[in-house]
């Protein structure tokens, strides 16, 4: 392990407190949000990719540098009805960049 100088580690130290400080005020937000949500004050949605996957999948180290076919998986949740939406596709049907999750043709 690195021996780190009292500066890198009040650094690091300080770092790391910041994103405590950001993380619990998202989680306090969103928190916030739901609760408005789940009275019908408002309509509150969180969508966020889950993890892709290759197909077909092959744990060896052969198949890493053929090109494997990506499945997609998209979630969409929403807070009042406490319902979600998954969508899956492939890219030979579109990517997964903003524009071809929010356009469709």
């Amino acid at each position: 392990m690195k021996n780190l100088s009292e500066e890198e580690l009040a650094t690091l130290t300080a770092e790391r407190e910041l994103h405590l400080r950001k993380a619990d005020a998202f989680f306090d937000l969103k928190r916030r949000y739901k609760a408005k949500a789940e009275v019908g004050e408002i309509e509150c949605v969180t969508f966020d990719f889950m993890q892709n996957l290759p197909l077909p999948y092959i744990p060896s180290n052969s198949a890493f540098y053929a090109h494997q076919l990506w499945y997609y998986v998209f979630g969409i949740h929403n807070f009042e009805s406490e319902k979600a939406t998954i969508y899956t596709y492939h890219e030979g049907i579109a990517k997964k960049g903003s524009t071809n999750v929010t356009i469709h043709k």
